[in-house]
């Protein structure tokens, strides 16, 4: 955290300083930061470089008070291509959100300006989720004003509806982006990533759902990136969730995770992870024997479910969920989500509405473990 304190004193001793109900915040060149007496953190825009602590800086607060870092904006569900290469069905048989590549609804322009002017000033930056790219009318005004609003906007995608112009227009905008890999696309997602990287956007990572059936196709893709193939910044393992026509499939059991860990360590694949594998990766960490420092850093920077306590999500309708798995019935007392676009105050009326709170007592007394989902 020796960063974190320095980066933290910078901003202070430099930064524009605004004042809000129990804290402050301050912006200087790419960093901003909040700080108040039990919550505290730093962001830098440009590299990604996150760190948050509570009254010090050996203390992990459980939660912000004050809102959120992070929101997860659906701004498109179906209209996707993704599944062209699955057969008759055309579908993909692991897609938690039962897209198909017709039924095509995207979140307006105005209904997204909406939703972002709701977010509080704790909000750093925005994960986009849409099918093609090319899809949406309004993709690219969409992340011009998260930038107009000091938000950093992200998206994933599987590299379909890309065409140069648009994923230029992309890359200048982007904080990072990650392609997904899957076996009917693979090469278009390596020749994507590149792309984007000739491109000049550095932050490009790839995605690689990882379960039972499919640990050959991930094996091939890990051993292209030794090889030099494909150079993502860093491959993010997805875990199954049981959601959508993902339901059927078995996920990988804790000993095969530790041997996925295992060769992405002893083969120096750089190597990141969704929130919900986090207890499988300090599982591995213990099942490896990994100590001094490289133990420490995994403790440090791996980290469970932050839902509802650090980051919240937004569907194509503007509802409100903890995360996008708990779409569809499947948290507390507000299944059908809470209308963001109705409501006056995000704080007052959002994240600190009940059924948000029930969900955050839900996962902290479970350790941040997910209290939906049996995914361990």
């Amino acid at each position: 955290m020796e960063k974190a304190a320095v980066l933290a004193g910078m901003l202070i001793l430099n930064g524009k300083q605004t004042d809000y109900d129990g804290y402050r915040k301050y912006t200087w060149q790419k960093l901003s930061g909040i700080f108040s007496p039990s919550y505290n953190c730093v962001f830098d825009s440009e590299t990604g470089w996150f760190a948050r602590w509570g009254d010090s800086l050996d203390d992990d607060t459980e939660w912000c008070p004050f809102g959120n870092e992070l929101v997860d904006i659906e701004i498109s569900a179906g209209d996707c291509s993704s599944g062209a290469g699955n057969g008759a069905s055309g579908f993909c048989r692991w897609c938690y959100k039962n897209n198909t590549a017709h039924n095509g609804h995207h979140m307006s322009l105005e209904s997204f300006k909406m939703v972002l002017d709701h977010m509080p000033p704790t909000c750093f930056q925005v994960a986009l989720g849409i099918t093609d790219a090319d899809k949406h009318p309004d993709l690219i005004e969409i992340m011009k004003y998260c930038r107009e609003n000091d938000i950093v906007p992200n998206l994933t995608t599987a590299g379909y509806g890309l065409p140069q112009e648009l994923l230029e227009e992309i890359a200048s905008l982007a904080g990072a982006v990650a392609v997904s890999a899957y076996p009917h696309n693979t090469a278009l997602a390596y020749e994507t990533i590149r792309k984007f990287q000739n491109a000049g956007l550095e932050q490009v990572n790839m995605h690689l759902l990882y379960y039972a059936d499919n640990m050959p196709f991930v094996y091939s893709v890990l051993h292209d990136i030794e090889m030099g193939y494909v150079q993502p910044q860093a491959v993010v393992l997805l875990g199954l969730k049981p959601k959508g026509r993902g339901s059927n499939l078995k996920p990988l059991p804790p000993d095969e995770f530790t041997k996925l860990m295992k060769y992405c360590l002893e083969h120096n694949i750089p190597v990141g992870m969704d929130s919900c594998s986090a207890s499988k990766v300090l599982k591995a960490v213990d099942d490896l024997g990994i100590e001094g420092p490289q133990r420490e850093h995994f403790h440090t920077v791996v980290e469970p479910c932050e839902s509802g306590l650090f980051s919240i999500y937004v569907n194509v309708d503007g509802k409100v969920f903890p995360c996008s798995f708990t779409e569809g019935g499947k948290w507390g007392s507000k299944p059908q989500g809470i209308n963001l676009l109705s409501v006056g105050d995000f704080v007052e009326d959002v994240w600190n509405h009940v059924a948000i709170e029930d969900w955050r007592d839900a996962l902290l007394h479970n350790k941040r473990a997910c209290p939906v989902y049996r995914i361990d």
